[in-house]
């Protein structure tokens, strides 16, 4: 009864979207006279994507793993439009899905991303991004992570979550590189796990750049934040304050020279601590399609109670665009910082490297494949790698129609043999797409007009 079920949602969901997709779309886009939406200058791009996978450890158990298929269907959307004044771009979907051998935990989920802004003049930029999810992931990517971090939060439970951040801000830009802005977040998390904590936060952000001539300038940085937590974990005031300054040696080449500092400021009896990170970073432009970046630093971390910590810091990529390949080689480490996850681990030192590669083999087939490793350490002192790695392609079928599928692997070796757990996963996905897409991320007219 329940796979029967199944099969007339899907395919409910699937007609409707098939409703207004012609047989032959670029034979009926010539032969017919311009919609109503194709006069105005938004543009409507309406998919849908049904996928089924095979997870090896759904709950991501060192012992008597789990495995199930998921079938997933998710209608979507994207809105774009963009002018000299105004610019927006939306992707939201939504779906179901549903478990094989594991009905209790099927769900709806959903993800949206919005990026908006209103530029009425060269010196003013008004902009807003949103960021929403509901997922049942085990493991959350961490959002504006760098190259796909994950937090290392772990929810074994699979218990459902709800995360959004919201993103206004302001820029006056009063010459061509100098600006001043504020930005505000607003990050919203909450999770159906009675014994996982919900949260949210506020922050405010002023930005200052400012370039004495075309080869020297300064940034300066201020972020507080305040969190907010519904359980007996103690709040916590955040104080960050941040320094570079950068000198160009000419348009391709460029050094700069980076101070952090950054207070935490918990309700007793929690421990305070602070943290000092300077670095010096080199950014170069081999060419059009070749480009890297090096930066070294240090960080010390000093609590009010307890041992201090401190260790290398480093963020390095070198990235190739070429007309069939991309690929970048990256590096990143030294801490970063959870405070509104399932576990709310706080600091941790970690030190993480990868690659990527996209290779269009086929004018409509194209192969992706990644592969990193992670060394994380945390107050408890636990030590544990994280090794990921996955295989996919994707081809067109035809200009509305694509199907991507793959294969991905992640291992966790801990010092506590209880937290280790490997997972294989395999997937295939058909995506119906109509219409044309929206361009790239809306921009200032003068400039990305953003603040961080």
């Amino acid at each position: 009864m329940k796979t029967n079920s199944k099969g007339v949602i899907a395919a409910i969901m699937v007609l409707m979207f098939l409703i207004g997709v012609p047989t032959d779309l670029r034979a009926q886009q010539q032969q017919q006279a311009p919609s109503v939406l194709q006069t105005i200058p938004f543009r409507f791009q309406p998919y849908i994507t049904m996928q089924e996978m095979y997870d090896s450890n759904i709950f991501l158990t060192s012992t008597n793993r789990t495995a199930d298929w998921i079938t997933t269907v998710t209608p979507g959307i994207r809105i774009g439009q963009q002018d000299a004044f105004t610019g927006i771009l939306l992707d939201v979907n939504g779906g179901y899905n549903w478990y094989a051998n594991n009905s209790d935990l099927d769900y709806w989920s959903a993800l949206g991303n919005l990026d908006a802004r209103y530029s009425p003049n060269r010196y003013w930029n008004f902009r807003v991004r949103e960021y929403i999810i509901r997922s049942e992931d085990p493991q959350e990517r961490q959002y504006g992570g760098l190259y796909d971090q994950r937090y290392s939060s772990l929810d074994q439970t699979r218990s459902i979550y709800l995360r959004n951040v919201v993103t206004p801000s302001i820029e006056y830009r009063f010459a061509r590189d100098s600006s001043l802005g504020v930005a505000y977040a607003n990050n919203y998390y909450n999770n159906e796990n009675p014994g996982i904590e919900d949260s949210m936060s506020n922050a405010v952000n002023p930005t200052l750049t400012y370039w004495f001539n075309v080869r020297n300038g300064i940034t300066l940085d201020y972020r507080y934040e305040k969190i907010d937590y519904d359980g007996d974990s103690d709040d916590l005031t955040n104080s960050d304050i941040r320094g570079r300054y950068t000198h160009r040696f000419d348009p391709a080449t460029s050094v700069f020279a980076d101070y952090v500092y950054q207070i935490r400021d918990y309700d007793d009896p929690s421990v305070d601590y602070v943290t000092h990170a300077p670095s010096v970073g080199i950014q170069h432009a081999f060419s059009r399609a070749l480009s890297g970046l090096l930066q070294v630093g240090y960080y010390y971390a000093d609590p009010d109670v307890g041992d201090s910590r401190d260790g290398l810091t480093v963020n390095t990529n070198l990235s190739l665009r070429g007309e069939r390949t991309t690929y970048t080689i990256f590096g990143v480490g030294g801490y970063r910082e959870e405070f509104q996850t399932a576990d709310n681990f706080g600091f941790i030192e970690y030190y993480r490297g990868g690659v990527t590669v996209s290779h269009r083999l086929l004018q409509r087939l194209t192969l992706n494949l990644g592969a990193d490793a992670e060394w994380d350490k945390y107050i408890s002192e636990e030590e544990a790698w994280l090794y990921t790695a996955s295989l996919g392609m994707t081809y067109q079928i035809l200009r509305w129609m694509n199907i991507t599928a793959g294969v991905a692997y992640s291992e966790n070796d801990s010092n506590i043999e209880s937290n280790d757990y490997y997972d294989w996963k395999g997937f295939v996905a058909l995506t119906l797409t109509y219409g044309e897409g929206p361009r790239p991320a809306p921009a200032s007219a003068t400039g990305s007009g953003s603040t961080r």
